[in-house]
């Protein structure tokens, strides 16, 4: 199955209509996202999902709707919200909040009536995004010629797109704009996710934030962190599962105090490089590979760290997040015109990067850095204390502190209960 062709995995038959799935803050349940007039009135007690199996045949799943539907409590927006019981291996999706940053390459999914009698009724639609409309909807329109006949059923689909490998939900499709007898462009209104927001702000006691669940909980991204891969002779022993265990416990205990969510809450850090983007703040390897370097400030730090410690951290370790095709090393120059005014000298400049997560070369070089960069110092927004970048300002993946734990692999081998804590304060006394 192909990257576009798993869009799929997101779309659900809702009655005479369609719908898109999408996985909030809360564990407990699963959205589906979908249009008023889809639902209004139809007592639905389930939806449906079409799956490809291993050998090809269409699988159908059902899932119960929970409860009532949620609307707007405008009755001229076009938008419900069902619950059903959680998908937990739904994939990791973003959300789009301004169509109009990237207009192209668009899908509409869903289950047109036109398909709805053969063994697999799923179809999505190349859209491109066109205009804003009234009540904030906006106007798209589908690449292909397309009458109203061949769209019925696939209102309240949802509208996704591919942000580099990620899955983005951006809207949901309400009706085509006019009838054909008026006009035969093949246009759609498309209900934005920020009237979704609004139903959700309107049930706040009953209904969670429309952002992925680790957004409210680091909790969520614990088992993500320190993974450790290239331990393969130590994987599966005692000093493996101590050396990770303690990790994870120390990251554990920070997820009192932060959250994703009270971080964009409380903070206005931007931890995207230039060009990356605003969707990218809620990939899920930015946030992991933040919680792993909250982890390595806490063994460092002789008391619990507090939100309040961000600043002072950001000034000995900043995070920038950014995607890439192949080696994280495409993003160096972005880097250099990064805002670098929060790092001190003696700082470290730490980089997370999705499509390149363990690099083989985890630091540059003064000497690197000195030959790649580009932009005059008096063109930079650095730090005061800063006199030469090379020098002043170290240069990593995030991958680093991994690889110097794994480096380390001696200090780790005997580990017990009683010294693991202090193995690794000693195996990640110099990556900060």
């Amino acid at each position: 199955m192909s990257t576009i062709d798993k869009f799929r995995l997101f779309s659900v038959i809702v009655g005479d209509g369609s719908g898109c799935l999408f996985q909030p803050t809360s564990e407990s349940y699963t959205y589906v996202l979908t249009a008023r007039h889809v639902v209004e009135g139809a007592n639905l007690t389930q939806v449906q999902r079409e799956l490809i199996g291993e050998n090809g045949a269409i699988q159908i799943e059902s899932m119960e709707v929970i409860g009532e539907p949620y609307y707007h409590e405008n009755e001229g927006i076009d938008a419900a919200i069902l619950k059903i019981p959680f998908i937990s291996q739904l994939p990791k999706h973003l959300r789009i909040d301004n169509l109009f940053n990237q207009t192209e390459d668009y899908y509409l999914c869903g289950f047109p009536s036109v398909r709805r009698e053969n063994s697999s009724s799923y179809r999505h639609n190349k859209l491109t995004i066109q205009n804003q409309t009234a009540n904030g909807y906006v106007e798209a329109e589908i690449t292909s010629s397309v009458n109203h006949g061949e769209i019925v059923g696939q209102s309240g689909g949802g509208v996704l797109k591919l942000l580099d490998d990620s899955f983005a939900i951006a809207a949901i499709q309400k009706r085509m704009s006019v009838s054909d007898d008026v006009e035969s462009l093949s246009r759609v209104d498309l209900v934005p996710l920020k009237a979704f927001d609004e139903i959700i702000s309107q049930n706040i006691e009953e209904l969670s934030l429309l952002f992925p669940p680790f957004i409210s909980s680091f909790s969520n991204l614990v088992c993500k962190t320190y993974l450790l891969s290239d331990f393969p002779l130590l994987e599966g022993s005692r000093a493996f599962t101590l050396l990770q265990t303690d990790l994870h416990e120390i990251a554990h205990v920070l997820c009192n105090e932060f959250s994703p969510k009270k971080i964009m809450d409380e903070y206005s850090i931007n931890y995207l490089l230039n060009d990356q983007t605003d969707e990218l703040e809620n990939h899920q390897d930015l946030w992991t590979a933040l919680l792993e370097l909250l982890t390595l400030h806490q063994i460092h730090t002789g008391r619990e760290l507090t939100m309040q410690d961000l600043p002072e951290i950001n000034k000995k370790n900043k995070l920038f997040f950014g995607v890439v095709k192949s080696n994280w090393t495409e993003l160096v120059k972005d880097i250099f015109k990064a805002d670098l005014s929060e790092v001190e000298h003696g700082g470290t400049v730490f980089v997370a990067t999705a499509g390149d997560t363990t690099p083989t070369k985890t630091m540059l070089s003064p000497k690197l850095v000195s030959n790649i960069c580009n932009v005059p110092l008096s063109k930079m927004s650095i730090h005061s204390t800063i006199k030469k970048l090379s020098d002043d300002i170290k240069f990593k993946h995030i991958y680093n502190i991994q690889e110097t734990i794994i480096d380390n692999v001696d200090l780790f081998i005997d580990s017990n209960m009683e010294n693991i804590r202090e193995n690794i304060i000693n195996g990640t006394r110099n990556i900060i």
